[in-house]
């Protein structure tokens, strides 16, 4: 991401009166950095508690067949559609968590705003979780969930830095077509590593 001449001057300003800045994206860093502004990489809070303590939370789920995790937060009819072919080639139930009317109407079981113990779970005892968006991708990765990331329109680089951070970018998806993403190796014990330090 990138400001304009006019916002650099006036977001500098407006920065200068912070004695500290934090931000979760080192390209942020990168930026403030260029505007003269020191800031701090910190973790996203979905990172701050660790699997066992994010699973004490989760509620059970109990489905009788492994299920593929939909969390979408942009529309996109490709990912809707390669959602369903995956699905039916592994075998998988759909389960999306819902958050409007459209997502009623869109394949699989729709959980619509789950408490967040229902979230959690959810999440724990998927399959594989398809997503565009940067927490779910987070959360799949602390949680030691399958997971394939895709980018929306915009702030992908929230999703791109965390997949380099814990060498996950094999999970990216770029291509619709692509359906061996999936069973392309996680070094799941090498990203709880990462993910502590």
């Amino acid at each position: 991401e990138s400001l304009d001449a006019d916002e650099t001057l006036e977001t500098k300003e407006l920065l200068d009166k912070y004695e500290a800045i934090s931000v979760r994206e080192q390209s942020a860093v990168d930026l403030l950095e260029s505007m003269g502004i020191k800031s701090t990489l910190i973790l996203d809070p979905t990172l701050m508690l660790d699997a066992d303590a994010w699973r004490k939370l989760a509620a059970p789920i109990k489905l009788a067949k492994p299920y593929l995790l939909i969390y979408q937060l942009n529309p996109n009819k490709q990912m809707d559609k390669y959602a369903e072919c995956l699905a039916k080639r592994k075998g998988w139930e759909i389960v999306r968590i819902g958050f409007g009317q459209s997502d009623r109407k869109k394949a699989g079981t729709c959980v619509m705003l789950p408490s967040v113990e229902k979230f959690l779970g959810l999440f724990c005892s998927a399959a594989c979780v398809l997503t565009d968006s940067f927490h779910a991708t987070s959360f799949s990765l602390n949680l030691g969930t399958d997971f394939i990331s895709v980018l929306p329109g915009r702030f992908g680089t929230r999703i791109t830095s965390i997949l380099k951070l814990t060498g996950t970018e094999n999970r990216l998806l770029t291509n619709f077509d692509d359906f061996d993403i999936v069973d392309r190796n996680i070094d799941k014990a090498m990203v709880k590593k990462l993910l502590r330090e």
